[in-house]
């Protein structure tokens, strides 16, 4: 959980917005937040 949290505040500040307006996003499915090869993405839609 707590690394979940960090990889979000990582990509929010990446992106240039808030952490909360990430989790937004993401709980809108407008972002898509998925781990791989225990990497984790963000993948934004076209």
């Amino acid at each position: 959980m707590d690394k979940d949290i960090l990889i979000i505040n990582e990509a929010a500040a990446f992106l240039r917005v808030s952490a909360t307006t990430l989790r937004r996003y993401i709980a809108s499915r407008q972002i898509t937040f998925y781990k791989l090869q225990g990497k984790s993405y963000l993948e934004k839609p076209i």
